[in-house]
């Protein structure tokens, strides 16, 4: 065969449809007349009798295709869908997932140490990963994950004293459908009544401990809400931990709680059993105002 004829068969190889003459023309940059006779010289190459692949005229365009004598073992073939291996980057991923689940996106890229969206977006596609979701994402930061995708859920801190949710992240779950899950729902301690203003924080508590991220919470403004806070829940009959947790839990999916007693279920206990009017949550969210 010559250059055009071998062209020909290689335009014909790579598209997935019937190809015309005045197509292949125009991508060879030759006439129509010089294209029929490079088909004439394919089909002499691929007369049927002699190879596995035969040059067919279909739908007003030529196409190569196989020999009717090897469909019986085509079918057979591609009745078993081959699935590729997995690289190492979606089999790390694919660990941290079994060792660690539930874990949200950024955690897995974070104990990897490089991004993970293709490798993550591979194991959803092939069903070896349920779901996937974002934590510590601001709404700007949601809306670049939801160029990529749409996360299961969304966990944040959230409470009575960390509101900034409402305004963008909360709304832009409830558009696309993504649950939104509170962490931190008692705000490091401060919404279970421990914490006096001018009182020494009590040994082992988070102000002792790890008091960075709370020090702007000891303000006369929050403790003036605690004491709102604390009043409204005696007159319950429940603990302070309690209304804080049921205020959230109210106003979204679920929250995360990490009790290290378990005497501090107790106040989970409690707050589930404690059902707020929306009039009501609106009235505890005040007490921060």
């Amino acid at each position: 065969m010559n250059d055009l004829a071998r062209t020909v068969e290689a335009l014909l190889f790579l598209s997935a449809e019937p190809v015309s003459v005045d197509r292949l023309a125009e991508a060879c940059e030759v006439s129509e007349g010089e294209i029929v006779e490079a088909l004439a010289r394919l089909r002499e190459h691929y007369a049927e009798g002699f190879r596995g692949v035969v040059l067919r005229e279909v739908a007003g365009g030529f196409t190569l295709a196989t020999d009717p004598v090897a469909e019986r073992a085509a079918r057979r073939l591609l009745a078993k869908p081959r699935t590729p291996p997995l690289t190492q980057a979606q089999a790390e991923c694919l660990a941290i997932v079994a060792y660690l689940r539930p874990v949200s996106r950024p955690e897995i890229a974070r104990i990897r140490g490089v991004a993970s969206e293709s490798a993550v977006g591979t194991l959803l596609e092939r069903g070896l990963i349920g779901s996937w979701g974002v934590s510590n994402v601001s709404a700007d930061g949601l809306r670049e994950w939801l160029e990529l995708g749409t996360p299961s859920l969304v966990q944040n801190s959230y409470s009575l004293l960390e509101r900034g949710d409402e305004a963008e992240v909360i709304p832009l779950c409830e558009a696309h459908g993504i649950e939104y899950q509170a962490f931190s729902p008692l705000a490091g301690g401060w919404l279970t009544g421990k914490y006096r203003q001018g009182a020494e924080p009590p040994p082992g508590s988070r102000m002792t401990m790890r008091p960075e991220p709370y020090r702007h919470l000891d303000s006369e403004s929050v403790h003036a809400g605690l004491e709102r806070l604390a009043n409204a829940a005696a007159a319950r009959e429940v603990s302070t931990a309690a209304l804080a947790l049921a205020w959230v839990l109210g106003e979204v999916g679920s929250v995360v709680v990490g009790p290290r007693r378990p005497e501090h279920l107790e106040n989970v206990h409690e707050a589930l059993s404690l059902s707020l009017s929306a009039t009501q949550r609106e009235e505890v969210g005040s007490f921060f105002d």
